[in-house]
């Protein structure tokens, strides 16, 4: 089971997208747990994950958020700018699938 964690300001956008991710996972019968937090919730919740995604308004807080995953050996990327906008659930699992590759 991959675990991926999407974070944002509030979690209530990301939360959208993350239901969008999780019918495209489930259209390709892949076994994931796909879950929306708040950024606040990082350092409780990425431990348990195995990738982390940001929404794109959280971006000025990046260099942060990467120090504090770097520290835990787990990787992460952006939600790209249209792909989030769009709620493209297919474009970001496709991304995350080949950056845990």
């Amino acid at each position: 089971m991959i675990n991926i964690i999407l974070c944002c300001q509030q979690g209530a956008s990301t939360s959208m997208l993350a239901g969008s991710m999780r019918e495209e996972a489930k259209k390709r019968g892949l076994e994931v747990q796909i879950t929306a937090y708040p950024y606040t919730e990082l350092n409780d919740v990425a431990p348990s994950a195995d990738i982390v995604l940001f929404g794109p308004q959280v971006k000025y807080m990046l260099k942060e958020f990467a120090i504090q995953l770097d520290k835990i050996n787990k990787p992460y990327m952006l939600i790209d700018t249209v792909d989030y906008g769009m709620m493209d659930g297919q474009a970001v699992l496709n991304k995350v699938l080949a950056k845990l590759k």
